[in-house]
């Protein structure tokens, strides 16, 4: 499995499991968690991470949820 960090966790992408992983040191706001399920992200006990199938979309998507918290963390409310 290979990753990229990002500050407070780390995008893995499983390739045994055929999925595309998310790691967060410590549980993850409700915000955050709102914005892995409209992505289609899905946490798995199994591996402790928000997971979803490694796909292009998939992909996509952590695009997605990362430019989210980004600017999130541009603009603390």
């Amino acid at each position: 499995a290979d990753g990229t960090k990002f500050p407070g966790g780390e995008i893995v992408r499983n390739l045994e499991a055929d999925r595309l992983q998310i790691l967060f040191g410590e549980k993850p706001d409700e915000d955050t968690r709102a914005a892995l399920k409209q992505n289609g992200f899905r946490w798995s006990p199994r591996y402790s991470a928000w997971q979803r199938q490694l796909t292009a979309n998939g992909k996509r998507a952590a695009r997605l949820v990362m430019k989210e918290l980004d600017a999130r963390s541009d603009n603390p409310a």
